[in-house]
């Protein structure tokens, strides 16, 4: 079975600042994906130089980009049902929810809580995510990270959000 893990933007960031950690989650991926709204999140910084806006979307041009459409009743059905059980703010249940639809593992960096997935998620992962993707046994090392592949040497400057 494929290995697929969803990219939370704070991880996103880790990523491009080559947290080892995050960066070992990327080489295990068979496929990598970001929501439309990491895209939002990360494009909507203040002070965001056009240095970071290329990174990102060299970045966003090698993973798969998750959207929202009006269509897909799956999706929307999961973000209303997580938002209303676990009170997410609503880009945090669009992104698990993609995550748990997609059945892909989401990596949430929490710099300040030095956590891979704060406790929220930690939970929707035992009550949604399929067996297969719960258990880290299924997990195997790839050569080299998409990340790497791109943007080694390359880092993006400090961040401020809005």
């Amino acid at each position: 079975m494929a290995i697929r893990v969803l990219l939370d933007t704070n991880a996103i960031i880790s990523l491009f600042k080559e947290n080892i950690s995050v960066v070992s989650e990327v080489d295990i991926a068979d496929e990598v994906f970001i929501s439309i709204i990491n895209e939002l999140e990360f494009k909507s910084f203040l002070n965001l130089s056009s240095h970071d806006k290329t990174l990102f979307d060299d970045f966003a041009s090698m993973v798969n980009i998750l959207d929202l459409q009006a269509s897909n009743i799956a999706l929307k059905n999961k973000i209303i049902e997580i938002r209303n059980k676990y009170r997410l703010k609503l880009p945090d249940a669009i992104i698990a929810a993609s995550a748990i639809v997609h059945e892909a593992l989401l990596v949430n960096y929490e710099k300040e809580k030095d956590a891979w997935i704060n406790d929220e998620m930690k939970i929707l992962q035992r009550d949604f995510l399929p067996q297969h993707l719960k258990s880290a046994s299924h997990r195997k090392k790839k050569k080299k990270s998409i990340f790497a592949q791109s943007h080694k040497a390359t880092k993006p400057q400090r961040l401020t959000k809005k």
